[in-house]
C-alpha cells in the first residue's frame, strides 16, 4: 500500500506544472473546516533595490463546513518570498519593512484572526539586487505533514504556484 501511495504522490508531482497567477487571481489554502484565499492587491518598486508586495487575506465564507458557524479562525503559518527569473529567492527584509511601516503605518500580520467574510492586507518589503529581472511572489505552507499529501504544492518534485507582480502578466511556465 505504501508503494502505491508513494507512486501516486510522485506521479502527481511530476505531472504538476508551475503556474503564475495574474493580478486579482486568488490562491486558496485549505484550513481545518474552511478555506483562506490570498491575492496580491498591490505591487510596487519604489527603488531599484526595493520591492513592496501587499497581499490580501480573505476568509471565503462559501467554503465553510455546514456546522462551523461564525467562529474565529487563526490562519496557519505561511512562508513568503520573492523569486526572480534566475531562481534567486529573496526573503522579506525586517529593516526595510520597519522603514516602510514608519512611513506608511503598521502592516497586519498574516496570522491575524478572521471570521467568515473578513479580510485584511499584509505588506511585505524585499531588498533585491539591482537589475533583478521578472520577480514573482511566492506564498505557501511551511514544510510539514502536507509534504506527503498527493497534489500538495509541498510534496516532493511538485511545481509551485506564484503571483505575478506586473499587472496582467501571467502564464503557465
Amino acid at each position: 500500500m505504501a508503494v502505491i501511495y508513494g507512486t501516486l504522490l510522485l506521479g502527481a508531482s511530476l505531472l504538476s506544472r508551475e503556474r503564475t497567477l495574474a493580478t486579482g487571481e486568488r490562491k486558496y489554502f485549505c484550513e481545518m473546516d474552511c478555506h483562506l484565499a490570498y491575492e496580491v492587491s498591490e505591487a510596487a518598486a519604489p527603488s531599484e533595490t526595493t520591492r513592496v508586495v501587499a497581499v490580501r487575506t480573505w476568509f471565503d465564507p462559501r467554503t465553510i463546513a455546514s456546522a462551523r458557524g461564525n467562529g474565529p479562525l487563526t490562519p496557519n503559518p505561511r512562508v513568503v518570498s520573492l523569486v526572480d527569473a534566475s531562481g534567486r529567492r529573496f526573503e522579506p527584509s525586517a529593516e526595510a519593512t520597519r522603514a516602510w511601516e514608519r512611513a506608511h503605518g503598521l502592516s497586519v500580520p498574516l496570522t491575524r484572526v478572521l471570521r467568515p467574510g473578513e479580510s485584511y492586507t499584509t505588506t511585505f518589503v524585499f531588498e533585491v539586487f539591482p537589475g533583478v529581472r521578472a520577480p514573482h511572489f511566492f506564498l505557501g505552507d511551511p514544510a510539514g505533514p502536507e509534504n506527503l499529501l498527493i497534489g500538495h504544492e509541498n510534496s516532493p518534485f511538485h511545481r509551485k504556484v506564484y503571483f505575478a507582480l506586473d499587472p496582467g502578466r501571467a502564464a503557465a511556465r
